[in-house]
């Protein structure tokens, strides 16, 4: 389970947004015939005219468009998954699985927010992570030190 990587893929999502509005505009320059050449020489030794090279152009910007597309589900897929594991959880539950392992905070930060020791929280989050293992469809292995 990797809840670490829910803020990183956030931003992630969001820079792939961006990366697609650029790719997007780059295929509509591209694609605008007041900016091509007609009548230039065909490609003879492997050169491309105006009109072939923005063609060529446009082909690879649309494949790596949809690239970044299928990457964005991706990840949409990954935080939904992770937002509907976590409504599952009581409010203390999920403030103690965020703080740990989302912010990434130590046991004993989490410990004096939660207002428990550290071993309550630890005990907390992994009751925790074995209710949310099977909706983010992965397991949990429990570590030697947190007894049933």
């Amino acid at each position: 389970m990797h809840l670490k990587n829910y803020k990183k893929v956030e931003q992630a999502m969001q820079d792939t947004a961006r990366e697609m509005e650029r790719v997007k505009a780059e295929i509509a320059a591209a694609s605008d015939p007041r900016v091509s050449k007609y009548g230039g020489t065909g490609g003879g030794y492997h050169l491309l005219n105006d009109v072939e090279s923005r063609a060529d152009r446009r082909e690879r910007l649309a494949a790596r468009y949809h690239e970044l597309d299928r990457n964005r589900k991706q990840m949409a897929l990954y935080l939904r998954r992770v937002d509907r594991a976590l409504s599952i959880l009581s409010e203390q539950e999920r403030e103690i699985v965020r703080k740990k392992y989302m912010d990434g905070g130590t046991w004993v930060a989490v410990a004096m927010t939660a207002g428990y020791s550290e071993g309550g929280c630890q005990r907390i989050a992994w009751r925790a992570l074995e209710r949310i293992a099977p909706v983010m469809d992965c397991d949990v292995v429990r570590p030697w030190w947190c007894a049933a």
